[in-house]
């Protein structure tokens, strides 16, 4: 569990930026929204298991297509919808690194 500033999640979450059109509010909220609790997993497919866990990112269609995942019962909208989740297998490496292995040196 860590706390996140602006320059952090802007490091973090960089290959949204001009992607995602809620980048800067989306890296205000990770900044100010309280600690990030940041998990390592480990299994076979791994990434699709997750996302199908999270759900869509959007709590709206999480509710409607998959209503037990952790979107649709935690989240509120697309920018506080509970969960980070990484996209890719290779992304998920980099992402433990960075939370794990980088943040760690600072």
């Amino acid at each position: 569990m860590l706390h996140i500033n602006k320059t952090t999640a802007c490091e973090f979450f960089e290959l949204y930026k001009g992607v995602l059109p809620e980048f800067n509010q989306m890296t205000d909220y990770i900044a100010t929204g309280g600690p990030v609790v940041a998990c390592e997993i480990r299994q076979e497919e791994t990434v699709s298991k997750l996302r199908r866990f999270c759900g869509p990112i959007d709590p709206d269609e999480a509710r409607m297509y998959n209503p037990n995942s952790l979107r649709a019962r935690f989240g509120e909208d697309k920018l506080r919808n509970g969960f980070h989740c990484t996209d890719l297998p290779e992304d998920g490496l980099l992402e433990c690194e960075y939370f794990f292995v980088l943040l760690q040196q600072t």
